[in-house]
């Protein structure tokens, strides 16, 4: 099929939303399978007699999609074509919704078997500084080929210890981090401490061992608690009108998180530590997400 080069290259086109959609669309795999990250869109594309398929209503047969600014700003069966629109024939193909992977480590990790292609762990337990956007890899070869099976846009994630450091959100397509990012910082990435030992756990420990480990989780959760008390001192200082307070990288990447302008996404399964998750997020007064959440349903009223 002739594709125009706009359609080809373009990504941005499709990385963002207006109107009737609140996703973007995805014309076709292969339009979006080329290693070259596209150009910003310079005139109207406007796809012509497709079968078009919204996140939000029934599909739309023979209808048409209008792309102006990189948002789609229309689609329908009455859409007009602006005259200096790029028109694209699609009758008999399908227009679907581009994907959004909701928790990864898209471009932090290339090989797993080959350590220097990994990069979203940082030795320690609490990292709040560290920013996965900065780590991400635009020539890593998992990106094209998840984007040519639509899926467009991922939240890409650091993991280990107890606060991992914060997410971000990127489009898959781009020279550089800096182009793949849409939002720099999404969430602080919280490995949330196990509030019990299990019972198979324990049939294979000591007991001995099972002190150790609860007293693990205690020392944990006052962890928690201190480094979030030590955040709100810190940005008091450091706000203060006679502020004297040093600098400091991990308590700066905080602020956010106790000011409720940046969420903690918490890494739990099981009903006692989503439980606690919460409870924390209350007395803490900050935003929480859960991550996982296999027995949320046995919290519904809490959550």
């Amino acid at each position: 099929m002739n594709k125009p080069p706009q359609v080809c290259k373009t990504m941005n086109a499709f990385a963002a939303i207006a109107c009737f959609v609140s996703v973007p669309f995805l014309f076709a795999a292969e339009v979006l399978a080329q290693e070259v990250p596209g150009k910003p869109q310079s005139n109207p594309i406007f796809i012509q007699g497709a079968t078009l398929h919204p996140v939000d209503g029934p599909k739309i047969d023979s209808g048409n999609l209008l792309i102006e600014d990189g948002k789609i700003s229309a689609i329908g069966t009455d859409v007009s074509m602006p005259q200096n629109a790029t028109k694209v024939e699609a009758a008999g193909m399908h227009v679907y919704p581009g994907l959004f992977e909701s928790h990864s480590q898209m471009g932090l990790t290339e090989l797993s078997a080959v350590r220097a292609t990994n990069d979203y762990r940082e030795s320690g337990t609490i990292n709040p500084n560290v920013k996965a956007i900065v780590s991400v890899y635009p020539d890593n070869v998992n990106i094209p080929v998840t984007r040519s099976n639509g899926v467009l846009f991922a939240l890409t994630a650091p993991t280990g210890g107890l606060i991992s450091g914060k997410s971000a959100v990127i489009q898959l397509d781009g020279w550089t981090f800096e182009e793949l990012a849409l939002k720099n910082e999404a969430a602080l990435q919280v490995v949330w401490p196990r509030q019990s030992v299990s019972a198979r756990r324990r049939a294979r420990m000591s007991k001995k061992e099972v002190g150790e480990a609860m007293d693990k989780q205690k020392k944990q959760m006052r962890q928690l608690a201190e480094f979030f008390q030590a955040a709100r001192n810190y940005r008091d200082a450091r706000n203060a009108e006679d502020s004297k307070q040093p600098y400091d990288a991990r308590l700066e990447s905080m602020i956010d998180v106790v000011d409720r302008k940046l969420p903690m996404m918490v890494t739990a399964n099981g009903a006692a530590e989503i439980q606690s998750a919460v409870n924390f997020s209350i007395q803490q007064k900050v935003k929480l997400m859960i991550l996982g959440g296999y027995d949320a349903a046995e919290c519904a009223a809490l959550l």
